[in-house]
Parts: structure tokens; sequence; C-alpha cells
């Protein structure tokens, strides 16, 4: 486990490019709800709160204006954030997820995005080997990880736990439909629910005439083709020592351990650095659960950064190869491909796929 040099800390990815200016502003504000739309020069962005997080959709245009969205479409199209959270979450009582798993909604009356989610989560459990499972919410609530009220079950709580976990749980019925079998099964779509959210919300975007943009979506970023100037967008990668915080005596620690120049992609990552905490000896458990153990995730890597067309695929993917670790991590990527990957592991080594190439520039 990680020892007491580290502290705790919850950060998510930062963007090489827009941190500086994320809350600068040049320009009109005008909100309405939790939707706050600014202009400036070359940008109309969009910053509201969804999914337990801060996000923002940035549309640039080389002309001064707006490119061909108006502020009204572009606050319509981050609404559709919060329709699809009121769909998605475990947590909010009016949820379909959670009146689901309270036993209140036959999971055959759930919406479409919902029972497409779910046959993408099945078909994932199936190919990663049970490494991305939507089955093991009792686990992460077990740890506290939903509550805010962190604690470390007991090895007799496990293994009860476990007994309601896997994705054999959510089984495929004659008329094709998704059900939930077994007594005390839950579902969280965590691992998914914003990748998904990055796939809509690109495809509006397009749909709307937007040919420049950037989505940052809790660390789930998306690039919708280029900068204006033609060249490619910087996606920093998180340094997980630096995120999880350091003795103050080594101040060399560089924030990032690099960027990825990309266009019409999506990069996430998943590091352990997100939501975690410490006991009294300094041991550090994270919310990314190994649905075989029960227990955080160890397998030796503490950060997954995913790059690839389909966001939704690198959200789950993102979660997957941090459970696996880095030899079947390099096993799946020969066996089905489709992403590019960069594994922080807890020796201080980086592993990428061979295709990740010259997208990817490491800070010295």
């Amino acid at each position: 486990m990680l020892n007491k040099k580290y502290l705790c800390i919850p950060l998510i990815l930062v963007m090489t490019m827009l941190v500086a200016a994320l809350f600068s502003g040049c320009g009109r504000t005008s909100a309405d709800g939790q939707i706050a739309v600014t202009r400036s020069e070359d940008e109309l962005r969009a910053s509201f709160f969804a999914f337990d997080t801060y996000m923002t959709i940035s549309v640039r245009t080389s002309d001064g204006g707006s490119g061909s969205i108006s502020r009204k479409k572009l606050k319509e199209i981050a609404g559709e954030a919060a329709r699809l959270e009121k769909l998605f979450s475990a947590t909010d009582p009016e949820a379909e997820i959670y009146r689901i798993n309270a036993g209140e909604l036959d999971l055959r009356d759930a919406s479409p995005e919902i029972k497409e989610l779910l046959a993408f989560s099945a078909d994932m459990y199936e190919r990663t080997g049970g490494a991305l499972d939507i089955t093991a919410y009792p686990l992460v609530k077990a740890w506290g990880f939903t509550t805010g009220e962190n604690r470390i079950p007991d090895e007799a709580e496990i293994r009860r736990l476990l007994e309601r976990v896997g994705g054999r749980l959510v089984k495929d019925e004659a008329d094709g439909s998704l059900i939930l079998s077994g007594e005390g099964t839950e579902i969280d779509l965590g691992a998914v629910a914003k990748g998904y959210l990055s796939n809509r919300l690109a495809e509006l975007l397009r749909n709307a005439g937007v040919e420049h943009a950037l989505l940052d979506l809790g660390g789930n970023i998306v690039t919708i083709g280029t900068k204006p100037d033609g060249s490619e967008w910087k996606v920093g990668i998180r340094n997980p020592e630096d995120a999880f915080g350091i003795d103050a005596s080594n101040s060399t620690v560089n924030p990032m351990i690099g960027y990825v120049s990309v266009h019409d992609s999506a990069v996430v990552t998943s590091g352990g650095y997100e939501r975690c905490f410490a006991d009294d000896e300094g041991n550090v458990y994270w919310h990314i659960i190994d649905p075989s153990t029960g227990y955080p995730a160890r397998s030796g890597v503490i950060s997954a950064t995913v790059v690839g067309e389909d966001a939704l695929l690198c959200d789950a993917l993102s979660t997957a190869l941090f459970v696996m670790g880095e030899e079947r991590a390099r096993e799946y990527y020969a066996a089905n491909g489709g992403f590019e990957y960069i594994l922080v592991l807890e020796n201080g080594e980086i592993a990428a796929s061979e295709g990740i190439g010259d997208s990817i520039t490491y800070m010295k």
C-alpha cells in the first residue's frame, strides 16, 4: 500500500492549456439555474455542476464570435447533463437507478439510456474478465465512498457482500431484456455514466454545427476537431504522486507526467487519488474496487489513462485497466485494440501502449 508520505487529496485530471483560464473572465456571464455561459473573444463556454463534479464545455472559433452556436443552444445542450444525472445517479432518490436499486422501479420500465448502458456494461464485464463490474455498488457503499463516511469493512462483511456482486447477476432474458437477479443486487453506473454523457454532448454539439470544442467533464476530456488554428489539443495527465500530496520536503515532483496531443478524441483518467481516505497508519484506500476481492484494487496501477474515439469505451476501460494491472492491460490491448493507454505504476514507472507513439510528451 501507499505509505505515510502520501496525503489523500482528491483531485481530478488537469488540462495544461485551460487551468489558468478556468475562472478568468473577460466577457459577460449569464446564468440560468446552474448553468453559466461566458463569452470571450474567441470562446463561448458553459460551466455547470453535474455528476458530483465541475464541468465545462468550451466552444472555440477563429472569427471572433461563437461560431455556429448561440448562447441559448449551448445552454440547452449543457442541460443534457442534468437530465442524464436524473437517470443514472445511484444516490439521488428521484433518479431511476436509485429507484431500481430500491425495488421501486422494474428494470424493464427503465429509460432507453439506462438499458443501453446496462447492455454495454454487461458486454464489457465479459470482455474484461469481470474487471468492469457495475454490480459492485454494495462494496463501494460499504467502504463509505458514496456517503463520505469512510470505513474499513471486516473480512466477514466483505465475503457477504461479494455474494451480491458479479456481472452474471445482470441476465439477458429470452425476450432480450436485462433484469437483476440475486437478492440485494445493486448497480452503479459511475464507471460509464460520464463516458455516455461525453458522447451525447459531443453528438449534440456536432449536430449544432460546432467544429472546434473541448469538453472537460470532471476529468473526462473530449475534443471536437482541432483548435481553430489547426493545432492539436494538449491534455495534461495528472501525476498521481503530486495528486496524493508528497511530503513538502520533496519539492521536485512535477504536477503532471506529461500531456497527449489529440483531436476528435476522448482522454479519460481513473486515479486512486480521485476519492480516497487514509487510516491511522497512513495506508490509502481508494474508491476503485476490485470486484473479485471486495477491496480497493491493488494491481500496481495508481492511474490509468485511456485515449480513443469513443468516450464511453475510454471511461469503462480506464477503470477496468486500473483493476487489471499492467500485464492484463497489455494482453487486453493486444487482443482488442481500438484505444491507447498510459498507466502510472505504484513503483513510479510509466507503461504505455505501443500505439500512443508521438502523441504523448513526457515532462522532464
